[in-house]
Parts: structure tokens; C-alpha cells; sequence
């Protein structure tokens, strides 16, 4: 998925690195939703991987495909407003995620919807939005959703009042807010840390990162675990001014690893962060554009970046630093995400 001159475009690259840009457009004959997010392939991890769909998901919209033909799905709701049983007037999509059961689960107009995992994965109502988790508060876009044995609990940030908040999945998502025992709260009060949230990343489903700043500017590293699962534990770990000040504002893209690296992108250049040492690098492969998208692989030996109309796939397994493997050349625009099956 790109953007180009303001419009959303979907591309199909070939096993032989072929790119056939604007497919959605070719097959549909429209246009997508303006303003892109991120795209999904949505697949039941429990009846087999089972093959749900594919999801454009736009600022104000979202386009639902069949994983077949690329068309806009007709038998099941074909579009994120359709995706409701009731929607609401206006729809301002945050972030949304894919759960392992197949279905979307993010930030809808500043509250938490999760897709219904109640009915059979191929019933037309499957992966449809409810009501959202009901409760007094105000959602920052950027969410975790944990997965320890399959047990699902969502770490997420009330940007009014500055606090992490706790959501669980009991058929539905249900909000519990600060209901959680916070264990070392003179590093830092989880519950009103009066800083503004920029991103947050989590490592293997344990370590917990997120980069906030100061009404000065100063942006802080605060690391924690949690146990939203049972019994309900907020353990901080550190709080500290961040290394390299100027590579963290609120355009930087991150991602981590689960083998303990975060991956920071700022301007034309993508760093290699290892926050136990605290030890910055730039990466080997070195781009000409400003990156517009990072994304690791499913074995995590690659990171793919997205810079002007290519996307660059670097090598960062053990002993490699991000050095060029390939790139591919000719997406229309600057992309956004990548998703692949």
C-alpha cells in the first residue's frame, strides 16, 4: 500500500519482484479511501489459518478484499463502515491490528472496538465491530496487543488524562482502566506519567517501550511489564532521556524484534537500537529518501524499508547489520505498508 499525490494506491509484487502497480484500481475500477494506514491478511490461526480476507484500512474508511481475486468483497461487509452492526455517524480510525483469530481489533474515534470471534470465521458477521469497550476515556492511536498463549490483553494510553490503561478480551473487549497493582511506582506512576505519548513498542510480548515527551521537548525511554492476565501487575523499569534526542519525534517510525531490537526510522536514515546497552546505530543500507515505512519479516531476518517509489529489504540477522539484499523498484508513491500470505 502507497500514497501517491494524496491518493491510495494497492500493488501486487510478483515472487519475481514484478511490480503491478494500482492493481486495486485496475480490478475495481475506483478509487480507495484517501489518507492509508495500514493494510492486513487476515487468517484464523485456530481453524488452520484459514484465509479471511484482505483489509485497506484508511483514515475514514477501510476496504475489505477477497484473497482471491483482489475484488471488493460483496458476500461479507465490503468496507469498515459496513463492518459495524451500528455505525457511528463519523469514523476516525486510529490504528487498527489483526488478532490471531482473524479479525481487526484497534482505536475507532478514540475507543476500542475488537471484531466478534463468537460465530464460524466464515459466517458474514464474523470480525464484525459492536459497540466498543465501554468506559470515560480518550485513546492515543498507538496501542500493544499482547498475545502470551493465546491469552490476549491490550496495553493502550488515555492521552487526556496521561495514563496506560488496561483492556482484556472476554469475548469482547472490556475496559478496566487503571484496575492493575502498579509495583515500583517511584520510577514512574503509570497512572498519570504527565508526559505526552509519541510511540510504543513491546519486545516478545514482555518488555514494553514507550517514548514520550515533555512539555520541553525532552523525550524519555520508559520501559515496564505488565501482567494484564492475571494477577493485574504494572512493574516500571526505567524512565530515561533517550540517547540520540533528535531521531525521536512524532513522524519517527519503530518497530521491535522479538529478539530485543528496536528499529527506529527518522528522515532518509534507519537505526539499529539495542535498548538493554542502549547502543544506536545507523544500519548499513543507506537511502537517498526520506523512509516512509519500516516492516520486519515473519522470521525477523529482514527488515524491509520504504523509501521514495522502492522498497529496500535489508538483512538483519545474527552478525548483520542492515546490509542491501534487494530492492525493488516502481511502487507508485511512498508506501505505507506491506502485507504478504
Amino acid at each position: 500500500m502507497s500514497e501517491e499525490n494524496g491518493t491510495t494506491q494497492l500493488s501486487f509484487i510478483k515472487p519475481s519482484g514484478e511490480v503491478q502497480a494500482r492493481i486495486y484500481e485496475a480490478i475495481n475500477l475506483k478509487s480507495l479511501p484517501d489518507h492509508p494506514l495500514s493494510v492486513h491478511f487476515l487468517a484464523n490461526k485456530f481453524t488452520g489459518n484459514t484465509p479471511l480476507g484482505y483489509w485497506v484500512i484508511c483514515k475514514n474508511e477501510g476496504v475489505r478484499l477477497d484473497v482471491n481475486n483482489l475484488k471488493q468483497e460483496e458476500l461479507k461487509p465490503g468496507t469498515i463502515k459496513d463492518n459495524f452492526f451500528l455505525a457511528p455517524p463519523t469514523i476516525e480510525i486510529g490504528s487498527l491490528q489483526k488478532h490471531v483469530q482473524g479479525v481487526l481489533m484497534g482505536v475507532i474515534n478514540g475507543k476500542f472496538y475488537g471484531g466478534i470471534t463468537t460465530t464460524w470465521d466464515q459466517a458474514n458477521t464474523y470480525g464484525m465491530f459492536g459497540t466498543y469497550a465501554d468506559g470515560d476515556y480518550e485513546l492515543h492511536d498507538k496501542f500493544i496487543l499482547s498475545n502470551i498463549n493465546d491469552m490476549v490483553s491490550i496495553i493502550a494510553f488515555d492521552k487526556n488524562r496521561k495514563q496506560f490503561l488496561r483492556f482484556n478480551l472476554y469475548g469482547a473487549p472490556m475496559f478496566f482502566g487503571t484496575q492493575y497493582t502498579v509495583t515500583n511506582s517511584a520510577i514512574f506512576d503509570p497512572t498519570n506519567i504527565g508526559l505526552e505519548l509519541l510511540d510504543i513498542v513491546q519486545i516478545n510480548n514482555t518488555d514494553t517501550y514507550a517514548y514520550c515527551k515533555d512539555v520541553s521537548g525532552t523525550v524519555y525511554e520508559l520501559k515496564f511489564n505488565v501482567n494484564f492476565n492475571g494477577p493485574f501487575t504494572f512493574t516500571p523499569l526505567h524512565k530515561k532521556s533517550f540517547i540520540n534526542q533528535q531521531i525521536i519525534t512524532d513522524k519517527t517510525k519503530m518497530i521491535a524484534s522479538k529478539n530485543g531490537y528496536i528499529y527506529f526510522a527518522h528522515a532518509n536514515k534507519v537505526y539499529s537500537y539495542t535498548p538493554i546497552n542502549q547502543n544506536l546505530v545507523e544500519i548499513d543500507a543507506k537511502f537517498s529518501n526520506e523512509v516512509s515505512m519500516i516492516k520486519l519479516s515473519d522470521d525477523e531476518q529482514t527488515l524491509i524499508v520504504g523509501a521514495g517509489t522502492s522498497l529496500y529489504y535489508t538483512n538483519v540477522s545474527t552478525g548483520n547489520n542492515g546490509v542491501l539484499k534487494n530492492t525493488i523498484q516502481g511502487i507508485p508513491g511512498k508506501a505505507i505498508d506491506i502485507t504478504w500470505r
